[in-house]
């Protein structure tokens, strides 16, 4: 992979080195080294297709190879592409990734770092995002009660990041993201490639995307103000089905939106409701400090109309309640258990949680602070005193930092019901099992907790284990699943001895999911004990079969992918350079998976539609506008342009999203 893969920190390597000379330097291209796992991700996760790709990277569909039950989007970024300041771009991403935690915003898991590339986990979404179904015929036909749900829930998840010191400044249809497919009631907010901190330096560049940017974002500044400015943009376009600025150049595009210029008559046109005509205007107000504020907007009387007065004993009820009760005596080791837990928890299996953590959380911070809790015990008319209230707060904020999160409170209330399955239980050991040895220990739950950006009790976790082996446990799956369900001993012993042919058949690389497809209960488990006994030997055969069947599949493909590379060489004699062999063939065999999956999948034309739209989330660079580009081009896109706008009155509104979608791409270029 040779220089390609050096960070511009690293002298460059001459190619007359030798190859251990060039080896002893990869180990410093680490950039994310205090928090990345520096292992290969694919041992845990196996890849099943493309999500989507642009200038930097790409994004695949992944579940992981144990249970294969659980999906995840893991964002791939080339390292060699980045300079100094991009390197610095992509630390902040992840750190903000790392610190968020909100029911509209994606889900972070870990990240892993090899000498080429970077592997950022997160929740795979199974919905389009919001430019898709705008662009869709049939779906584009939203009424004002489902954008202003849209709305509020966009809202709520960007006074999170304020209330957190973040500005995202790159709020676009594209970014978010609908958790279901023709289900409009849940979204996510994605892509944090542009994201910042509020106190962070400026440095007066122009960032975003452009029909999406604010005035002073146009003019190289930034504030909180900026991203109420987008939603208003957002607004606009889908109570009117166009952009609210509209130019034959990005130029004039740019100066519309510092005069604040946007098209007035097609919103007064528009049938809608004089409200969010009025949210609108006030979302667009061209002096940042006069424009709406995130709190204000979420109280405008529009939403107002749209609100149902729901009993709050419905949203949170006595088994809420009784379950925040309990979680106080649980030790830190069960609570952080039930923290990750919660995360492999689907959106349907937490949706009544969901509802409560909202209605509890009254300021719409997106935490809950303690003085929220005896207001939500009051208006139950629940009594309990002051130092009980205490008790429950501290023990949900067990990360101690003065404040209730969405996975806390999750991990405060959620039923052992939810978690009680192999398969959980499972993926839950492996995350703590950081060395894949079989056993958990106090480092490896530390190095974890670390890798996912979670506050550590350090003195809490060292208290525990402590007990754990006064008691001589030794904590294999069978006791961490006693520890994650509270049982105590005598049932930890039963479970542990009905559970004992499970575990054994157990193969950490490709074969778990053959037990849990089985589904034996453990008391089927006990009358059919010879049965498994005689069966264990063949397990073993099998995977031992498996296992050379996957490796030789990995040859071949390594085989085909480097006769692709010596038919290159000879065509391209330029490019022969040895340090690139590596990383061609990885872009091979990338590219032909996609390949093989795309032809299947899809036609050619439904696949070109794709690309274009993937190609424009470009999640892991800074935008920076080119003026001297665009006017070297600007006399020849004229006479285009021109002729087109002769035609522009004869496309609908969804011809014309998608036109300016592609525009806007030609608005931007990218600095590596």
């Amino acid at each position: 992979m040779g220089n390609c893969c050096q960070v511009s920190q690293v002298v460059e390597i001459q190619e007359n080195k030798s190859v251990s000379k060039r080896n002893s330097l990869r180990s410093s291209s680490y950039i994310l080294d205090k928090y990345s796992i520096q292992k290969d991700f694919r041992k845990k996760y196996e890849y099943q297709s493309l999500i989507g790709s642009g200038a930097f990277g790409k994004v695949r569909l992944y579940v992981d190879r144990d249970s294969r039950t659980f999906k995840y989007a893991i964002k791939t970024i080339k390292k060699n592409i980045f300079k100094r300041h991009s390197i610095e771009s992509i630390k902040r991403e992840v750190d903000i990734l790392r610190s968020l935690d909100h029911p509209n915003i994606v889900k972070y898991f870990e990240t892993y770092e090899d000498e080429c590339y970077l592997h950022i986990v997160m929740e795979y979404i199974a919905g389009d995002n919001l430019f898709r179904v705008l662009t869709d015929q049939k779906g584009f036909k939203f009424t004002e009660r489902t954008i202003s749900k849209i709305i509020t829930c966009l809202l709520k998840a960007v006074l999170f990041l304020h209330h957190n010191g973040i500005i995202h400044r790159d709020i676009k249809p594209e970014n978010i993201v609908f958790v279901e497919l023709n289900n409009f009631n849940a979204l996510k907010l994605i892509d944090f490639g542009l994201s910042i901190q509020q106190n962070a330096k400026k440095d007066n560049r122009r960032v975003g995307t452009p029909y999406y940017m604010s005035p002073e974002m146009v003019r190289g500044n930034f504030n909180y103000a900026s991203d109420v400015w987008s939603i208003g943009v957002i607004l606009f376009i889908m109570v009117t089905g166009k952009q609210p600025f509209r130019g034959k150049s990005k130029e004039e595009v740019f100066e519309k939106i510092k005069k604040g210029a946007y098209d007035k008559n097609t919103l007064t046109r528009a049938k809608c409701s004089k409200e969010v005509k009025d949210l609108i205007k006030k979302m667009l107000v061209i002096e940042h400090t006069k424009r709406i504020t995130v709190e204000c907007a979420l109280d405008h009387i529009w939403f107002k109309q749209f609100e149902k007065n729901k009993n709050i004993n419905l949203v949170v009820d006595q088994e809420i309640i009784d379950s925040l009760k309990q979680f106080q005596y649980q030790n830190i080791f069960q609570k952080e258990i039930r923290f990750y837990l919660a995360k492999l928890c689907s959106d349907k299996e937490i949706l009544k949680l969901k509802h409560a953590f909202l209605a509890i959380d009254k300021d719409n911070s997106g935490e809950i602070e303690y003085e929220e809790i005896p207001k939500i015990f009051n208006e139950l008319n629940i009594e309990a005193s002051d130092t009980e209230l205490k008790n429950i707060f501290s023990s949900m904020d067990f990360h101690c930092d003065g404040k209730v999160n969405y996975s806390e409170f999750l991990a405060a209330t959620i039923s052992s019901i939810n978690f009680n399955k192999e398969e959980k239980l499972w993926s839950a050991f492996k995350y703590f099992d950081t060395t894949d040895s079989g056993y958990i220990t106090l480092d490896s739950v530390m190095d974890a907790l670390k890798n996912s950006g979670v506050i550590i009790d350090e003195e809490g976790l060292t208290k525990t284990f402590n007990e754990l082996q006064k008691k001589g446990k030794k904590i294999n799956f069978r006791e961490f699943k006693a520890i994650a369900l509270g049982k105590d001993d005598e049932e930890h012993d039963t479970v542990s001895r009905r559970d004992s042919n499970y575990i054994n058949n157990i193969s950490v690389g490709n074969d778990v999911d053959k037990n849990f497809n089985k589904q034996i209960s453990f008391k089927e488990r006990e009358s059919k004990d010879n049965i498994i006994n005689n069966e264990n030997n063949n397990l073993k055969t099998d995977k031992e079969i498996n296992n050379n069947k996957e490796e030789n599949k990995e040859n071949n493909i390594l085989n085909l992918n480097d006769k692709d590379n010596v038919i290159g060489k000879e065509k391209n004699n330029e490019n022969n350079n040895k340090n690139n062999i590596v990383e061609n063939i990885t872009n091979k065999e990338e590219d032909n998976i996609y390949n093989q999956n795309s032809i299947k999948k899809a036609t050619p034309i439904i696949n070109e539609i794709k690309e274009n739209i993937n190609m424009s989330n470009n999640a892991y660079n800074d935008i920076i506008i080119n003026n001297s580009i665009n006017k070297k081009n600007e006399k020849s896109k004229s006479k285009s342009n021109s002729k087109s706008n002769n035609k522009s009155n004869n496309k609908s509104n969804v011809d014309l999203l998608v036109e300016e979608h592609n525009n806007n791409d030609k608005y931007t270029d990218v600095q590596n």
